[in-house]
């Protein structure tokens, strides 16, 4: 392989402008990757956040179905396993649906600042004539 030659000095190489700008293609790219990397790793972490919540908010549908006195409204309270969450729970009548009524529960994990993470899920449950209860 031939190197390009300098026409007035003779001399083989790469001219500063070549090297400044494949530099200049290098550091581009290195940080697009970096940001790739970034935007990934907080994705991941919101995605693991979202399944821990999906999760726990289950396991508190799961412990409420079995009784039968519990409050109609539940708020902000901790969740015995995962104490850095909170737990909610309301009862709304499922007008669509008759003898039943919507058992809505939320989780969520306050941060310093803003809540980290939330999620809901609803579940048809039987009606209860006892005012005050599921």
């Amino acid at each position: 392989m031939r190197r390009a030659t300098d026409i007035s000095t003779g001399r083989l190489g790469v001219s500063l402008l070549e090297t400044v700008l494949a530099v200049a293609i290098l550091a581009a790219a290195l940080a697009a990757l970096g940001h790739q990397t970034f935007v990934g790793l907080r994705a991941s972490v919101r995605a693991e956040l979202q399944t821990r919540a999906a999760l726990l908010c289950q396991s508190r549908i799961e412990s409420l179905l079995p009784s039968a006195n519990l409050p109609l409204r539940v708020e902000n309270e901790p969740i015995p396993d995962a104490l850095d969450w909170r737990w909610s729970a309301e009862v709304f009548p499922a007008s669509e649906v008759d003898g039943m009524q919507w058992l809505v529960v939320s989780v969520h994990q306050p941060g310093p600042q803003v809540e980290l993470s939330r999620h809901s899920l609803a579940h048809l449950i039987p009606w209860n004539k006892e005012p005050g209860r599921l």
